[in-house]
């Protein structure tokens, strides 16, 4: 059995080697948002079900499922993919 370990600093995105940016190119026709491929995908939001009593909004998290552009989706991904990173490549 192989186990695959990371350093610390590439998964935090701190390493000069590698990330966002080297790691997971962007091609200009997958970004413009003239081109209109759709793209389906899914994520979780907070949903708000109802309001306490003392006013603050009660959520949830709930399973959303999408039909975007790729610029739109890309968009989301983006600022979000060390998060995903740390979250499900990370194996401690």
């Amino acid at each position: 059995m192989h186990l695959e370990w990371h350093k610390l600093e590439c998964l935090m995105g701190e390493c000069l080697d590698c990330g966002v940016e080297k790691k997971f190119p962007i091609c200009c026709h997958e970004s413009s948002p003239s081109i209109d491929w759709k793209v389906y995908w899914k994520c979780f939001q907070q949903e708000v079900i109802r309001m306490n009593e003392d006013g603050r909004p009660k959520k949830k998290v709930k399973k959303c499922f999408k039909e975007t552009s790729s610029s739109t989706f890309l968009t989301y991904l983006h600022p979000n993919i060390q998060k995903f990173v740390k979250h499900f490549v990370a194996r401690w």
